[in-house]
């Protein structure tokens, strides 16, 4: 994977605060605060106390929801993605997310090439099956086998 310095040909230059070598403060976050942070292989995530996510970083994978391929700035996430709950936890693995809402109900979007999202990815065997797949994968989607969970590791 392309390093956050040389991540194509993006004209927007590296935040400080993403390649810093000592902790800095991540802008964007001065009216809010955060209640955890979480890091994938190049991207984050955090929730708000008022259960709100944010996601910055690469994007390769769809784990940020956004067609832009890199996000320089926290991102936040619409709740309308949540069915409008709050979000409660998250956790990030190397290119993908796992969020928990305050009602239990879990959501995975982002890369799916090893089963990471828990879930089974709808598909086609007609032409539109690779944009079924990417929609699919690119959009939180509840993990029905884990409604109620209490963490996620």
């Amino acid at each position: 994977m392309k390093s956050l310095a040389n991540r194509g040909l993006q004209t927007l230059p590296v935040p400080a605060f993403m390649s810093a070598r000592e902790p800095c403060e991540v802008p964007g976050f001065g009216h809010v605060k955060v209640k955890h942070v979480s890091a994938g292989a190049y991207h984050s995530a955090c929730i708000t106390d008022q259960g709100w996510l944010f996601v910055w970083g690469s994007n390769k994978y769809g784990q940020l929801l956004s067609s832009d391929d890199f996000l320089p700035l926290p991102f936040f996430i619409q709740p309308h993605h949540f069915e409008g709950e709050k979000i409660t936890l998250v956790r990030s693995g190397w290119t993908h997310i796992v969020a928990r809402t305050e009602r239990g109900q879990v959501y995975t979007w982002g890369r799916a090439d090893y089963g990471q999202l828990g879930r089974k990815i709808k598909s086609t065997q007609d032409s539109m099956c690779k944009s079924n797949v990417i929609q699919s994968r690119f959009t939180p989607e509840k993990v029905p086998e884990l409604t109620g969970a209490s963490q996620v590791l």
